[in-house]
């Protein structure tokens, strides 16, 4: 466990014992501020909890930040769930999760991260006073303990249904100490009384006796310092008490502490002294008598035992246990102290052994006690440094990386880099610019290192750069190489070659643009190249190249490819195993045998790129040139990649095989390439440095600077030292680490879920919210049909270089694969249908390390009601009662279908009984009428009687066209009804039918006469369906009208052989 040590002391640092080493501790600083979204600057506490949040303590209340979003909790008015108070003092944790926060006005309140509320703790008796408590202590069996100066001491323990306290002390109110010891118990010393509680059990001794101020404990005691002087001590074996006396002299003790198990340490108003415990003496070592060491001595001891004292002077003394010897340090320099009210101070002890020391007015320290090495870190405001000198508390988190609060700057990282990656920058105090940007880095034959860059400065450095001198100023210097003659030749960016004696460091010669042919070519110089013949060539940009040429006379030049083209422009010069020279110009690459070259100025081969050949290079802009072990030849250019140049065979032509960005890469402005011993390729870029293993064809980047600048690589500016150092010139200096060293960090951090969204708008924890819990913690959300758009955040708990953090998910059962691989820390899904989903995620580290164990949690989208299950089955009843419905009216149909067919069958049976009647009467009918006809031409007969038969033959008539009318409605029924049409004057045949029912019209008394427009009119009819039709019509008005009626029947011809008639 880490240990946390806070003093509010003030610092000055004295060093004289100290050897300052600046590359010891390689850090780099960001700073999160208000900017960030942090609710205020000034952070007095901060705490990394075991989910990996940092929470940050400001004078507006807590923030908890994950990386890349600040959440904040302050006082909500009107609300039971809030922070009583917005200035925080100190942020804990216990083993449970809760997180104590305490106040200005020093409350503790608990904070459940789970639930996202504040949890009561105060019992009933309490509620109602407002308890203020200074300290807090976690027991080993997880119960807190609350201790201050009115309100005694409170423990508080976790039960099933919550967190459960006890007071104690409520008699005595105030609790001076306090002290857990190794049995578990509990001891409390008041002012009047001390107190041991052993599972809940309370013993109180000495009773109005002594006022206790101090307690230590060592393997089988404990001492207890009363304000009388006197010490009192407990032995555990014999569970008894007993005094120890000062015999030599009376002192006032302050506070106590235990070194080793033999001697208790005495901060005393007179100074420091030792108490032996076996001779139960008091004595003084040298340290003790320092003059410095004065006035009101404190101490605090951490968890190596070392014990820091200060005396509020600015000087502090540290006893390291495991060499017993005390140092002296002092912090802050007199003028700072003269500043500030009081000195705050956290003394912290790292993962690594490294105690850190924050100081108000002079920034931080890093002390190795084991190499006894301290360094000290300021703000400096041109370069990367901490945002401010006014540093309040400090904590670490679970991967090593510092978090610092400030006053008036924020919570500021600080990143450690190992001991084996380090940047060199030849001007250390100057801000970015061309000062520190290495344009050319040259090893000599006697393992020096030569370092030119932008701003013109060329340095002199030795083999494991701790040691430079500045050669010359203004020199412009591009490349560096060293002649057969252990001369340096510098080329310069429009100052033309200096020739520089190794030995002597000055100029010897200057190679300049001239009249003659045998000048250089150009006074930029971009590569020179010392070749296995010892000859050497040197690379214009603009004039082509230039072969030197040793002559009794002097050096000459020998000029090749200046003519117009991008091949003038050349970049570097390469020589491979063979004896073969590659060109890197602006227009491809150019490889000849230099020999062949010198007698045939076209005896060489330009690679260039082919747009309508995948196979060829992917750019003309070529920076680099690179042979592995393999005798592989690699081209790096600017735009188009890295290409590997694979040589023709009987089966195919020679060809290169391109790699960029998408498969790897850093970036596609590759500016140098070296080989470790393990034969991987390391490629710089304008955008990092990328390891690729040619065997596997994998890539892993890495970005060695938070800033891009430090990212950003310089063509050629690499090489590695005799130690097997690698070396790359960056705009922001050096860097330097060994590539067999270098182990990528193998943690392998889980992706935390940090933040839940729903149409962009934040879902907080709540009873009737889709989250029952904080997302981190919980397992299901549900969702109803309308909340199927959200968006899910996520962050790795390495918190490193978020930059350098990448991420993959997937939502079960609607994405069908992992997503692509991205630097973004959020996934939106929008329109999702009802269902249950499972959504996953998985992330790297800072070293691109995947922990393939995902974070899920299952997202539960409930239907809407007519989608839901007891919907289904409403539906499926609802269907079964319309089936239902639907047979019962099918049944019925059937019942009335039957009903009709046999109604028509009866309808049948009764059309052809009537019929087989009608044809039966019909013959007797007919004899009847001619029996009739007969008796009405009898001459004797008397008028009466002819009246009779002539009704009887009228009404024979009758009757026989009714039976016809049985018979045709029968046909009708066939469809054999037909029509038999024959000229007839319509008048005469219906003044036949009229005078059929004179008798009916004078025996109802009924006016009955026939009216005509014509006496004539002749017309196709079917006479006997005109006869059925008049007589029908007659009929029916003959019986439905009333008695002394007038009817008068009125035929009228119409157009187009109509006949009008109207009863």
């Amino acid at each position: 466990m880490k240990t946390h040590l806070c003093f509010f002391i003030g610092l000055f640092l004295s060093v004289s014992f100290l050897r300052m080493h600046a590359e010891e501790f390689n850090l780099q600083f960001h700073q999160i501020s208000t900017q960030n979204g942090l609710s205020q600057n000034t952070v007095r506490t901060v705490l990394n909890d075991r989910k990996g949040f940092i929470w940050a303590g400001t004078l507006d209340g807590i923030n908890r930040y994950d990386g890349y979003r600040i959440s904040i909790h302050k006082p909500q008015p009107g609300s039971d769930n809030t922070l009583p108070e917005h200035r925080i003092r100190t942020l804990l944790e216990d083993r449970h999760g809760y997180i104590w926060v305490r106040s200005y006005k020093n409350d503790f309140t608990c904070y459940d991260p789970v639930s996202n509320s504040f949890v009561d703790y105060l019992p009933a008796s309490l509620l109602t006073e407002n308890p203020v408590y200074r300290e807090f202590h976690e027991a080993t069996n997880g119960d807190i303990w609350l201790w201050g100066d009115n309100f005694g001491c409170l423990q508080i323990s976790q039960k099933a249904d919550g967190l459960s306290s006890v007071p104690y002390l409520m008699d005595y109110k105030r609790a001076v100490i306090f002290l857990e010891d190794a049995q578990s118990t509990i001891w409390l010393g008041t002012q009047n009384s001390l107190h041991r509680i052993t599972e809940g059990t309370e013993e109180v001794f000495y009773r109005d006796q002594y006022a206790f101020i101090d307690v230590a404990e060592t393997e089988n005691h404990i001492y207890f310092a009363t304000e009388s002087g006197e010490i009192i001590a407990y032995n555990k074996n014999k569970k008894t008490f007993e005094p120890l006396t000062n015999e030599k002299e009376s002192i006032r003790i302050r506070h106590m502490a235990s070194i080793g198990h033999q001697e208790l340490l005495l901060s005393t108003t007179t100074g420091i002294y030792y108490y032996n415990l076996r001779n139960k003496q008091l004595h003084r070592p040298a340290w003790t008598k320092d003059p410095d060491l004065t006035g009101n001595i404190d101490y605090l001891k951490d968890r190596k035992g070392g014990l820091w004292l200060y005396n509020h002077s600015g000087v502090v003394w540290y006893y390291n246990p495991a060499t017993s010897q005390v140092k002296k340090m002092t912090l802050i320099p007199p003028e700072i102290m003269q500043t500030v009210d009081l000195e705050r101070y956290n003394i912290f002890i790292d993962s690594e052994g490294i105690i850190w020391i924050t100081t108000y007015g002079n920034g931080f320290f890093c002390y190795d006690s084991e190499k006894d090495i301290l360094e000290n870190f300021t703000h400096k405001a041109d370069r990367n440094s901490p945002a401010s000198n006014y540093l309040l508390s400090i904590t670490e988190d679970n991967y090593g990386n510092i978090w610092i609060g400030s006053e008036y700057a924020g919570l500021l990282k600080v990143t450690k880099s190992p001991g084996y990656i380090r940047v060199i920058r030849p001007e250390e105090n100057t801000a970015l610019g061309m000062n520190n940007n290495v344009r050319t880095l040259y090893r000599d034959s006697e393992d020096n290192i030569w370092v030119g860059t932008k701003s013109g400065q060329l340095y002199l450095y030795n083999n494991n750069l701790t040691e430079t001198q500045t050669i010359f100023d203004n020199l412009m210097p591009y490349t560096i190489a060293e002649d057969r003659h252990q001369n340096m030749w510098v080329g310069t960016k429009g100052k033309g070659i200096y020739v520089i004696d190794r030995a002597t460091r000055r100029i010897k010669q200057q190679f300049l643009t001239g009249n003659s042919e045998s000048s250089v070519s150009n006074l930029s110089i971009f590569s020179l190249l010392k070749d296995a013949k010892g000859r050497m060539w040197v690379g214009t940009y603009g004039s082509g190249l230039n072969l030197a040429v040793e002559t009794a006379s002097g050096t000459t030049f020998k000029h090749f490819f200046n003519t117009p083209g991008n091949s003038r422009f050349i970049r570097y010069i390469y020589q491979d195993s063979k004896g073969l020279i590659w060109v890197c110009s602006g227009d491809g690459v150019i490889r000849f045998d230099p020999d062949e070259l010198i007698e045939d100025q076209e005896a060489y081969t330009l690679f260039r790129m082919d747009i309508n050949n995948e196979n060829s290079l992917y750019g003309n802009d070529i920076k680099t040139v690179f042979e592995d072990s393999h005798q592989n030849i690699w081209v790096g250019t600017a735009g188009g990649g890295l290409s590997k140049y694979v040589p023709a065979t009987p089966e195919k032509e020679e060809h290169f095989v391109n790699y960029r960005k998408q498969d790897g890469l850093s970036g596609d402005f590759v500016c140098g390439i070296m080989e470790d011993q393990k034969q991987n390729l390391w490629i710089s870029t304008e955008s990092g440095i990328t390891k690729f293993d040619p065997t596997s064809n994998s890539f892993i980047t890495y970005h060695f600077s938070d800033k891009t600048y430090g990212n950003q690589f310089n063509e050629n500016a690499n090489l590695f030292t005799l130690d097997g150092i690698m070396l790359w010139g960056s705009l922001d200096g050096i860097l330097a680490f060994d590539p067999d060293r270098y182990i990528p960090d193998q943690d392998m951090p889980p992706v935390l879920l940090t933040n839940f969204f729903i149409y962009d708008q934040p879902v907080e924890v709540g009873p009737d919210a889709p989250l029952k819990q904080a997302l981190c913690y919980a397992k299901e959300i549900t969702l109803n049909y309308k909340q199927n758009t959200f968006t899910i955040e996520f962050a790795s708990q390495d918190m490193t270089d978020l930059t350098k953090n990448k991420y993959m998910y997937r939502l079960g059962n609607y994405d069908k694969q992992w997503s692509a691989v991205s630097y973004s820390n959020a996934a939106t899904y929008k329109n999702l249908a009802p269902g249950k989903y499972v959504f996953q995620v998985k992330g790297t580290n800072s070293d691109g390390i995947w922990n393939d164990e995902s974070t899920a949690i299952t997202i539960l989208i409930t239907p809407p009601f007519w989608r839901t299950w007891y919907a289904y089955l409403a539906y499926f009843l609802l269907f079964l009662s319309a089936l239902y419905l639907a047979f019962r009216l099918v049944m019925q149909f059937n019942t009335l279908n039957n009903k009709i067919k046999v109604e028509k069958e009866l309808t049948n049976h009764k059309l052809r009984f009537f019929t087989n009647i009608s044809h039966e009467f019909r013959t007797p009918l007919t004899l009847i009428r001619g029996a009739v006809d007969n008796m009405n031409e009898m001459p004797d007969t008397s008028p009466d009687m002819k009246r009779q038969i002539t009704l009887l033959g009228r009404n024979s008539v009758i009757l026989t066209r009714l039976i016809d009318q049985l018979l045709e409605f029968r046909k009708l029924q066939n469809n054999v009804l037909t029509l038999d049409l024959e000229e007839t004057d319509i008048i005469s045949f219906a003044k036949e039918i009229y005078i059929g029912f004179q008798d009916f019209a004078r025996q109802k008394n009924i006016t009955y006469r026939l009216t005509t427009d014509v006496t004539s009119y002749r017309m196709y009819i079917d006479r006997r369906k005109v006869d059925k039709i008049l007589y029908n019509l007659l009929s029916n008005a003959f019986k439905f009208t009333p008695w002394d009626y007038r009817d008068e029947d009125r035929l009228r011809s119409c157009p187009a052989n109509l006949l009008h008639l109207r009863v």
